[in-house]
């Protein structure tokens, strides 16, 4: 018997409990039974003890013919100068002993080895005499339960086989659910990760089962087609920094250049190593970012001192489109967060915002204790793009893609995923561009 098949190991620990409870009916029945017998046979003593009694029978022999086909045996004692005499008997065959004295109107009834039920009465109309009734049991109560265990012999066996039968159909159809999941989950591969377990609307443990198994496939699926836009979409960004640099350099090599030729190449190779590091940077956070162990790291953060810090490291850009930067409630905000991961999120908010406001324009900032708030005057965002563009690498159109990669706004999103904030964007398009960051989780 294998059981580590689990129908099989069911249908084993059922068929053993089954069969104790058998077991333990056809004992209690067979107690019960005999009890039952021996109440039946000491009730017949009893009426004779008490037709005796009644007609005080105490001093004549007992040859009546109803007590000797009843094979009853009946003896009469009197209690005199201190010891019991049997002065009247039907049967002196029947050894009694355990003879003990009783009170007036008492009973004492017991069942010998050689199985003789005795009832003995101390008779309430004369003190002296005490009334003893026995019979065997071998007549009155052996048949009957040899005959009740002969039943049980030939019925136990067969209620075992038809509850097992049963059993098996019960824990087969009980099993079903479970077999065709498994045949189901057997079909889905890699390729069809979108097809789900059907389910019986059982609203059992099996049915939750299944449903938080389709939960599983849900999330697997997700991830799997994730990896997989992942995988198109980084392949398709690395090979474009890849193939400039490398156009670049055989540019230089097809012939001998002045200084300020290869000055411009490298400058141009330098410029897309920077984009392409920023990538593969950019690349390592989103591929850690789901990271709970970055809130451990979590530490009081002066934000002020963050935007003041972004605005300095692209003074260049802001120099060269000559942008100004306008502070309204500019306030000492600290908050609790991973200072890199915030500046990453401020720094590219900021640059973003560099990137595509016009030239000559402003940008306005305003912190408070519940938000931050980054508005530009630029090339704005159309509606139709709006819902996208958190998502990993989504370019919009050329006017506001630029040289970017598509990644920025996404590491935006996660990191403020981290940090239980909110991102609200607002726009209108060749008009302003304003992203607000609420701090507590909601927007006020």
């Amino acid at each position: 018997m294998n059981l580590k098949n689990i129908k099989t190991r069911l249908l084993f620990y059922y068929s053993i409990v089954i069969t104790l409870i058998l077991s333990i009916f056809s004992t209690i029945l067979i107690i019960q039974f005999y009890k039952q017998n021996i109440k039946t046979v000491d009730n017949q003593l009893l009426t004779v003890i008490n037709e005796i009694n009644y007609n005080q029978h105490f001093y004549t022999p007992f040859d009546d013919e109803e007590f000797l086909i009843q094979n009853f045996s009946i003896v009469i004692y009197q209690y005199k100068n201190g010891t019991f005499h049997k002065i009247s008997s039907n049967q002196s065959k029947i050894d009694i002993k355990n003879f003990v004295h009783l009170d007036k109107g008492k009973y004492q009834s017991f069942t010998t080895k050689n199985e003789i039920r005795v009832i003995r009465y101390r008779s309430d109309k004369n003190e002296n005499i005490t009334i003893e009734v026995a019979t065997t049991l071998k007549d009155k109560v052996k048949p009957a339960m040899v005959h009740l265990k002969d039943i049980l012999m030939i019925l136990i066996p067969i209620l075992l086989i038809l509850s097992i039968i049963a059993g098996y159909f019960i824990i087969k159809s009980s099993l079903y659910p479970v077999k065709k999941a498994i045949d189901e989950v057997k079909d889905i591969e890699s390729h069809n990760l979108n097809k789900r377990i059907s389910t019986l609307s059982a609203n059992d443990e099996i049915e939750e089962l299944i449903i938080t198994f389709n939960f599983m496939l849900d999330k697997l699926d997700d991830s799997f087609s994730k990896i997989k836009r992942f995988s198109n979409d980084v392949s398709h960004e690395l090979k474009t920094p890849l193939t400039i640099i490398r156009g670049e350099i055989e540019l230089g090599l097809r012939k001998d250049r002045t200084n300020d030729e290869y000055k411009d190449i490298l400058k141009s190779t330098l410029e897309e190593t920077k984009s392409l590091q920023e990538l593969i940077n950019s690349l390592l956070f989103l591929s850690k970012s789901n990271n709970k162990e970055i809130e451990q790291q979590f530490t009081d953060v002066e934000l002020d001192d963050i935007i003041t810090e972004v605005i300095t490291q692209n003074k260049k850009l802001i120099e060269t489109k000559n942008i100004k930067f306008y502070f309204h409630h500019f306030e000492n905000i600290t908050v609790q967060g991973h200072s890199l991961l915030l500046k990453i999120l401020i720094g590219n908010i900021i640059q973003n915002s560099l990137k595509y406001s016009h030239k000559n324009s402003i940008i306005d900032i305003s912190l408070t204790s519940r938000k931050l708030v980054i508005k530009d005057y630029g090339v704005g965002i159309k509606v139709e793009d709006l819902k996208n563009i958190f998502d990993r690498f989504y370019r919009v159109d050329n006017a506001r893609s630029g040289s970017g990669n598509g990644l920025g706004l996404s590491i935006v999103k996660s990191i403020a995923n981290i940090h239980n904030f909110v991102l609200d964007v607002k726009r209108e398009y060749e008009n302003y561009t304003l992203f607000t960051i609420y701090f507590k989780g909601e927007k006020f």
